[in-house]
């Protein structure tokens, strides 16, 4: 109901939407349906539903620096900024440059298993002594833990390529302001 009211109001302004391929088809709307892509280098992106989706939007959105407005449907509603009954005045005041826009520390963590035989200051960030295992770009925060397997991890901590700390745990958060 709450995406429908959003198109209406998006074609009485004759503005251009797009939807996610998933929300297009749930309300046979497929005409609007874009690539994730597309969607992340919009002028703005409009999320209905919790933090966990404004979470992720924020994340598509960072490379573009895509502003995102969140819509709350979750149970706690941290990082949304609007209500569901508001929908229709926080559409006009985006298309008035109403809001003002928050900018937001994100974090681009990696985990690298480094080459034994390499001294872990000396790597590079894009270094072939080390294997890329995972990570991404975040809005809340950084999360390393072990395996199922019970052991204690040998952490070297690196910020923009500096070694800021060597420690052993059984695991790592690294918390934005935005997380903590």
């Amino acid at each position: 109901e709450l995406l429908r009211q959003l198109i209406g109001l998006s074609e009485a302004e004759g503005i251009s939407l797009l939807l996610e391929s998933e929300a297009a088809a749930l309300i046979e709307r497929e005409d609007l349906s874009a690539p994730d892509d597309e969607l992340a280098a919009s002028d703005a992106i409009i999320v209905l539903g919790g933090d966990g989706a404004v979470l992720l939007a924020a994340r598509a959105a960072a490379r573009h620096r895509t502003p995102v407005l969140g819509v709350d449907l979750g149970r706690l509603g941290f990082l949304s900024a609007v209500r569901p009954d508001e929908l229709a005045d926080a559409f006009d005041l985006l298309l008035r440059d109403g809001f003002e826009i928050e900018e937001r520390m994100m974090l681009d963590a990696r985990v690298l298993r480094h080459d034994k035989t390499a001294p872990l200051p000396q790597i590079p960030k894009n270094s072939k002594l080390a294997t890329n295992i995972g990570g991404g770009i975040g809005l809340n925060d950084a999360v390393v833990a072990k395996s199922a397997i019970a052991r204690i991890l040998k952490l070297s901590i690196f910020v923009e390529g500096d070694l800021v700390a060597e420690t052993r745990a059984d695991g790592l958060i690294i918390s934005t302001p935005t997380g903590s």
